[in-house]
């Protein structure tokens, strides 16, 4: 469990729950879904209320499993209405129950994923987002390189000075790179020709 039954814990559900009628509802605050959240897990994590309601009355949730609604109401906190099983009991329960989005409900869901997804102009108008070779310094090389690049805290003329440099026995790469204010991944990114390699 990702909770401990603690003393204020078990006072903040119980003054939550509405245990007037046949089935014990849940009367604070709930999660985007519908089920009930209280705060009290570990570091303050917020925990469903329903978690908290089969720990108190029927024992430890068993590891590996989620607590189903046998009532089939989101908001019950009555234990015997609450049983541990497996996410695949879950979701038959669902589907038997009649509870899977369908219709216009499913619409409207899948309205707001597409929203997300293939509505978005990326996939709508593809030829207006520049990939690989159609990208502007695809086609036109050596206009951003070397110290035509606003970035670029080096010049043409130092890449063979620290080519030089880091080819001398003794020279370390970081002290070339302290040198010119820069990384020594840099460096070696110069001397194996993978930046820079415009310059001979």
């Amino acid at each position: 469990m990702n909770f401990t039954l603690t003393p204020s814990l078990i006072e903040r559900f119980w003054a939550k729950v509405d245990r007037s009628g046949e089935h014990w509802l849940w009367t604070g605050g709930t999660t985007k879904g519908g089920y009930g959240s209280i705060s009290g897990g570990h570091r303050g994590k917020v925990v469903y209320a329903h978690h908290v309601a089969f720990a108190l009355q029927n024992g430890e949730i068993p590891e590996g499993s989620v607590v189903r609604h046998k009532c089939d109401i989101k908001l019950c906190m009555r234990g015997s209405c609450l049983l541990p099983g497996s996410q695949l009991e879950n979701i038959r329960d669902r589907e038997e129950r009649g509870r899977t989005s369908s219709g216009v409900r499913h619409s409207r869901i899948m309205k707001k994923v597409a929203a997300r997804g293939d509505r978005n102009g990326a996939r709508t108008k593809p030829a207006a987002r520049t990939r690989g070779d159609a990208h502007w310094l695809r086609k036109r090389p050596g206009e951003m390189a070397g110290s035509r690049n606003h970035l670029a805290r080096l010049t043409e003329e130092s890449i063979p000075e620290i080519r030089r440099l880091v080819s001398i026995p003794g020279v370390k790469k970081k002290d070339v790179a302290a040198q010119y204010g820069i990384a020594p991944s840099t460096v070696t990114a110069i001397v194996n020709r993978t930046r820079w390699s415009h310059v001979p």
